[in-house]
Order: C-alpha cells, then structure tokens, then sequence
C-alpha cells in the first residue's frame, strides 16, 4: 500500500494532491505500521529538495505568504467586529496591526473617558502577544492604588503567569490565549482559526469575562480624578 501511494505521489503534478497523498503515507506508517517517523519540518525540508518542481512550487508559496496573511488578518478584524456588534464595548485596532507593526495590537474600550484599556499586543511581526490592562499613553501617571487593585482582581481571575509594570496594570503572555497563540510567525493555530472564523470568539471569550470582572469597577478603568471620588464616597 505504501509503496504504491509513493509511486502515486511522484506521478502527482499537483502540489496539493502530492502533500495529500504524502500525508496519507505518513498516517499509515506512524499510526498503522507504528513506523518511527522524522520530524515534521526535516520532512517537509526533503519533501521540497527532492525536486526542482517541488522547490519551485515551495517557493512560489514562500512569496505568496505576507499578502496571504495580509488577507487573513483583515478576515479576523471583519470577524472580530461583526461578532460584536450587539456587545457593550468596541473594538479599536492600531493602525500598524495589519502588517505586525512593532508594539501593535488592538484593544477594548468599556466606557467613554476611560484611560486604561484591555489591550492584545504584539511585541513586533506577530511575535510575543501578550494581553492586559494597559494605560492610554505616558502621560497618565502609575496609581499604586489602582494597578495594585487591579493586578490582584486580574490575577484571581487567570491563571498562568502574569506581571505588572509602569505601562501595564497587569498583563499575560499564555492566561487564557495559550502557548500556540504567542507567536503567530511559527504556529499555524491563529491562521487556520482565523480560516475558520473561530479566533475573534477565542478573544471575545476573554474581553466578556474582563467586562463582567469591572463591571463594578469600572473606575479603575477612569482618570484618577474618577477613582479619588468614588473612593471618598
């Protein structure tokens, strides 16, 4: 069986049709024939030296992939928005997020005047997302009272590693999202969850249970005027 799915194989033109067939042999060897197997990249390597069409073809690929994200990521923003539409609060995407601009992302606004945001940000090029409360800009001033109340209710809430700083109140790297969503430039789990429209719900997962956390604090979320007051109340 094996043998003839490899002639089968070498006799496909079609790219597609040939990682089909590649992939069956596979299957059978690790999970049938209980053959060890080598690792998936070493053997998608072979798979692409083996021939001039087959390194043609990957290269072609290769060139084709920035504007076949680029497509993808503004098919997660549509999802993303549409799915919100009847929700309290709204998207706001940064203008570099499309192409994985440095320190890009997108956030959540609650409340009008609000300074502090749920904010999903990249490091750079789709790598190192991490998520939190983070403030507006450098100009609105750490409140110890509010980033100490705020880091404590976050970290009740979501297990897994979290820390804070200057910029965020509290922030995550895998709570909730999970490992194969921290860097979008090696796993292949965003992509095909955003094919098939199911990331926008993994993040709007997160922001309604952020919003059901403030919902009675929302002031945290406010100018420090705004907190003074409804402390002293």
């Amino acid at each position: 069986m094996i043998e003839w799915l490899e002639n089968c194989s070498e006799k496909t033109k079609a790219l597609t049709v040939r990682i089909f067939v590649d992939e069956l042999v596979k299957f059978i060897r690790t999970n049938i024939n209980e053959e060890i197997d080598m690792s998936e990249e070493e053997e998608i390597r072979n798979s692409i030296l083996s021939s001039t069409e087959n390194l043609e073809s990957a290269l072609l690929i290769s060139k084709s992939m920035p504007a076949i994200k680029n497509d993808l990521i503004k098919q997660f923003q549509s999802d993303l928005e549409n799915k919100i539409i009847h929700k309290p609060y709204e998207v706001i995407w940064d203008q570099n997020f499309h192409w994985g601009g440095k320190h890009s992302g997108f956030y959540f606004s609650f409340l009008k005047q609000q300074n502090k945001y749920l904010w999903f940000e990249f490091d750079g090029g789709f790598r190192g997302l991490k998520w939190g409360i983070c403030r507006e800009s450098e100009n609105i001033s750490r409140n110890e009272t509010v980033w100490n109340e705020i880091n404590l209710m976050m970290t009740t809430a979501f297990s897994g590693w979290s820390t804070t700083d200057d910029w965020w109140a509290w922030y995550s790297k895998d709570a909730e999202i999970g490992e194969d969503f921290g860097d979008w430039t090696i796993s292949v789990r965003p992509w095909q969850e955003i094919l098939g429209k199911t990331l926008a719900d993994r993040f709007i997962a997160i922001v309604d249970k952020v919003y059901t956390l403030f919902d009675n604090r929302q002031h945290l979320l406010m100018p420090a005027q705004t907190v003074e007051i409804k402390s002293s109340s």
